[in-house]
């Protein structure tokens, strides 16, 4: 999960600073290099060892990445161990309440989870668009 998220992060923000340093640079050619990061060349060499081809890896990436979002959009929040003393069992007085266990969809900010909502829809868009575009 951490490796999708810095390789996202590397990606998306490659894409960026690219583009402005070459605005900055009045140089803007569009290309500016491959932004593809460590782990979806990994899923793409795998792929081509499979016999599949780069798209099909990067469906796959695509499919990890979204699976680990809907992931953290239904998991439970755990309630924090707060000691620190070693080997100590922790114990509630009373019952966990509900706000222990809400889901993670219930506790982002509506700005959050539309930013959510709206990446992985580009995410799955830019998965497919081979596919789509294959049949034209």
């Amino acid at each position: 999960m951490m490796a999708h998220g810095g390789n996202n992060i590397y990606e998306n923000s490659y894409n960026i600073t690219g583009n402005l340093d070459q605005n900055w640079n009045n140089q803007y050619t569009g290309k500016y290099g491959d932004g593809t990061g460590w782990l979806k060349k990994q899923y793409q060499k795998t792929a081509k060892r499979m016999g599949y081809s780069e798209d099909e890896g990067n469906l796959a990436y695509a499919a990890v990445d979204l699976a680990t979002s809907a992931y953290g959009l239904k998991n439970t929040i755990k309630p924090a161990i707060n000691s620190n003393i070693p080997n100590t069992k922790q114990f509630k007085l009373f019952y966990y309440t509900k706000q222990d266990y809400s889901k993670g969809w219930k506790t982002m900010s509506s700005s959050a989870l539309g930013f959510e909502i709206t990446s992985n829809t580009i995410t799955a868009s830019d998965a497919i668009q081979p596919y789509i575009n294959e049949n034209k």
